[in-house]
């Protein structure tokens, strides 16, 4: 049977244990949270960047659209928009 000084060295033991897990507990926590802000960080940049990126395509793809609605306009105005060969004219 234990005396009550080796009950309480475990105790003393334990209580060192616990205390330092603890702490690794309390790093493990920090270290996920840092993680978590980086990835919510890196998330919301990417969204950021591909929807500027989008808006911008979609920008060109109209101004481009509307460059050839003018040529065409102008090749018709003109009257030599049939003299074009086909591989040439707008495919609808």
């Amino acid at each position: 049977m234990k005396g009550f000084k080796d009950l309480t060295n475990e105790l003393s033991e334990m209580k060192v244990s616990i205390k330092n897990l603890t702490n690794e507990l309390q790093e493990v926590k920090t270290t996920i949270a840092e993680s978590l802000k980086f990835a919510t960080d890196a998330m919301k940049d990417l969204s950021e960047n591909f929807s500027n990126t989008m808006g911008n395509l979609v920008k060109q793809m109209s101004e481009m659209k509307v460059q050839v609605d003018i040529k065409d306009n102008i090749l018709k105005t003109l009257g030599i928009d049939t003299v074009l060969p086909d591989f040439l004219k707008k495919k609808k």
